[in-house]
């Protein structure tokens, strides 16, 4: 079931964090960069909460987004890990990146809508 109508996607890496966020209701879209702490993302990811309704935030896996993904889910927020977008060679363009952020706010309202909740590296369970 669909509970979460606003989905936020989130690229992380090392030194930013590109966001988007996807209200299914409105058809909005509202992109952001943001520094690489979880508290601050957090609190965006709050603050989009409190414009926008509940969300659901899903980040491309990895190194970058395990701690971001567990502080996110202590929080409240729904959160899924997700494969990599595309392949993709180092030094891409911003413009991947904010692409990358918006593909992965799209599979956080897919997850939603098919009822699939945080992956277990989102949620820190052990193999």
């Amino acid at each position: 079931m669909f509970n979460e109508p606003t989905a936020i996607g989130l690229d992380v890496h090392a030194r930013s964090v590109r966001a988007a966020v996807l209200d299914t209701i409105t058809g909005e879209v509202i992109e952001a960069k943001l520094p690489p702490d979880s508290v601050e993302i957090v609190d965006w990811v709050a603050g989009i909460a409190q414009q926008h309704g509940p969300v659901h935030a899903a980040y491309e896996a990895g190194p970058t987004g395990f701690g971001l993904a567990r502080k996110l889910l202590a929080a409240g927020i729904g959160c899924t890990g997700r494969g990599a977008v595309e392949d993709h060679p180092a030094g891409r363009g911003q413009g991947q990146d904010r692409r990358a952020g918006r593909v992965t706010a799209g599979a956080a309202a897919a997850d939603e809508r098919a009822g699939r909740g945080a992956s277990p590296a989102c949620a820190g369970s052990q193999p």
